[in-house]
């Protein structure tokens, strides 16, 4: 299970009215809740097991924080 399938009907809606918002804040929102579920599930999950696949997790986790800030 991912971690952002508890909120996954939010997510979407919220796409579905981004033409009705301001585009940059709310693909903003999106990214953040994504990215926040992916470092509570699998980046914690994989620190927890320590070695290539924590290092693994965590250079995507700071190429993610990279493309949000570059955006």
């Amino acid at each position: 299970m991912n971690g952002y399938d508890g909120h996954k009907d939010d997510l979407q809606k919220r796409l579905r009215r981004i033409e009705g918002l301001a585009a940059t804040k709310a693909l903003e929102t999106v990214a953040l809740s994504l990215l926040s579920d992916h470092l509570s599930h699998c980046v914690a999950e994989a620190s927890a097991e320590g070695g290539q696949v924590a290092a693994d997790k965590i250079r995507e986790a700071n190429d993610a924080i990279a493309r949000l800030v570059r955006s």
